[in-house]
């Protein structure tokens, strides 16, 4: 299984910036499944996964959304949720 988390952004919004750096301390364990989608250049990618606010998490397993954050996240937070999905995709963990 696929398992991926979409961090739909903007250069100009603070709260994206907020949460940015929440990701930033994630250690590589965690950090390595998002993925940053500036919302301004991935036309395609918003329009896909229907954001309508930003920040946006978009958790995929095998590229079907399975939870979306909206708005500001701690790290800690965060980490639970891969956590949590990460075990969905490898049972054994």
């Amino acid at each position: 299984m696929n398992f991926k988390v979409l961090d739909f952004y903007a250069d100009w919004c603070q709260p994206c910036k907020l949460v940015s750096k929440e990701i930033d301390s994630l250690e590589e364990k965690y950090s390595r499944f998002i993925t940053a989608v500036n919302i301004e250049e991935e036309d395609e990618l918003v329009s896909k996964h229907c954001v309508r606010n930003i920040p946006t998490l978009v958790f995929l397993l095998n590229d079907e959304e399975v939870f979306r954050h909206i708005g500001s996240i701690t790290s800690i937070r965060l980490q639970d949720l891969i956590t949590r999905f990460q075990k969905e995709t490898h049972p054994k963990l």
